[in-house]
């Protein structure tokens, strides 16, 4: 943890790792059990589009895990699972991300209702409330973005935060509660937050992620690899925002995320791209991230463009021939690698090991298996500066879904033996479910 900033609201500067790895849990005493959380709600201040919001729901997804409820998103769900909640939500995660500015007092208050006998008016929660005062619900009653809303909605939200309650209805001693705000540093029309209201949180600045760190972060969540390649390789691009620049878009973790996603399906694993796809990739990539950063990737796509990645694959020595100079080159040939890997079917693989594979006719396969390919690009990833070759067994492996790719390819290559123990601090606790024959 660090105390550096002269722009956040707070000195007490946090990473994201800080953020889910210990700050979070223990405000949960993590995992998420029997025993109620801590009484106490948390403001995370931060620049815009750093990954705020997106680190609290990985941490609510990963806690959900733990304690096997099924994660859902309170705003995403039908009325018929909604009501199914307030009845019963003992086996549900319930993540709710109430955006204030975009709320009336009553949303957050409830209403009077006099449909009933008695001689007074009972106080009704909304149903996400009464659902949160559920003796049985667990989760996160997030408050995003709670500085852009004005004073009178902002204190209709007093009560939940200090007192952990609406109305009369007490919320579930197993629901954490979370506000996020932007910075005027970025032009956010924001209101100020009164004293009262500051003193009810713990309060913490999130920093910038570093582009290794969300580019390991992007492999583990599938995202496309050129663009986390080029990050590792303009990691000041990352996020730029100018305060005198009149263009909308600018680069940030989460204009990249945005990127990622248009772009993914654009062109082929082996990294061919027509004109008419670079084309449109660079013209939304600039709708995304602005014309500078758009541009730059652009080049360096054009870069990949020219690197034949079967060749290398077949042929890794052509690794040695890579200049110190040609940085652009290596990760334009890592990111080729792994979206070989991700995005092909499992028989459709190219051919790039000198195996003699027979397929059910007994003829040699035209196409690679698993193990044979990913052999192949562990020579590769030896033969690179450790910076890159850690990166490319990274993002081959990818996410959840990809990892259980290439853990059973793993098994039968001997390449990876060898790059284990050339890189074993690192990769310790990263493979460990892998068996090497």
């Amino acid at each position: 943890m660090s105390k550096k900033s002269n722009i956040l609201p707070t000195s007490n500067e946090i990473t994201h790792e800080d953020l889910t790895g210990f700050i979070l849990p223990s405000l949960a005493r993590m995992p998420f059990s029997e025993k109620p959380l801590h009484p106490y709600s948390l403001f995370l201040w931060g620049r815009t589009g750093i990954g705020k919001s997106m680190a609290i729901k990985d941490f609510g997804k990963t806690q959900a895990a733990q304690i096997e409820r099924k994660f859902v998103e309170w705003n995403s769900l039908p009325r018929q699972t909604k009501d199914e909640l307030l009845d019963d939500p003992s086996k549900h995660f319930i993540f709710a991300d109430i955006r204030l500015s975009q709320a009336d007092p009553s949303d957050v208050k409830g209403i009077p209702s006099l449909l009933s006998n008695r001689p007074a008016a009972d106080w009704k929660p909304m149903a996400l409330f009464a659902a949160l005062s559920h003796p049985k619900a667990t989760g996160i009653l997030f408050f995003d973005e709670m500085n852009l809303a004005p004073p009178s909605i902002q204190a209709a939200a007093y009560q939940i935060i200090n007192d952990r309650q609406v109305g009369e209805n007490p919320l579930s001693d197993k629901i954490l509660i979370i506000a996020a705000g932007n910075l005027r540093s970025d032009k956010a029309n924001l209101f100020d937050m009164a004293g009262p209201l500051k003193n009810r949180f713990l309060h913490f600045s999130l920093g910038l992620p570093s582009a290794e760190k969300w580019a390991l972060w992007a492999s583990d969540n599938e995202l496309d690899s050129r663009v986390s390649a080029f990050l590792r390789y303009k990691p000041d691009l990352l996020f730029h925002f100018n305060q005198e620049s009149a263009e909308y878009a600018f680069p940030t973790p989460r204009a990249w995320h945005r990127v990622a996603d248009i772009i993914r399906n654009i062109g082929e694993p082996t990294g061919g791209l027509t004109e008419t796809q670079l084309n449109s990739i660079a013209t939304m990539t600039e709708a995304s991230v602005g014309a500078g950063a758009a541009g730059e990737f652009v080049a360096f796509l054009k870069v990949a463009k020219k690197i034949n990645i079967v060749s290398y694959l077949k042929n890794p020595k052509l690794v040695e021939e890579l200049t110190y100079q040609q940085i652009a080159e290596k990760w334009a040939l890592i990111s080729g690698i792994a979206n070989i890997f991700r995005a092909t079917p499992v028989d459709k693989l190219p051919k790039v090991s000198p195996s003699k594979d027979k397929g059910t006719k007994g003829k040699e396969n035209s196409y690679d298996t698993d193990s044979n390919f990913l052999n192949q690009a562990t020579i590769v990833a030896n033969k690179l500066d450790p910076e890159f070759g850690i990166l490319l067994m990274r993002l081959v492996k990818g996410g959840e879904k990809g990892t259980q790719r290439f853990v059973a390819a793993a098994a039968n290559s001997p390449a990876l033996a060898e790059f284990t123990k050339k890189h074993l601090d690192f990769i310790a606790g990263k493979f460990e479910n892998i068996k090497i024959s």
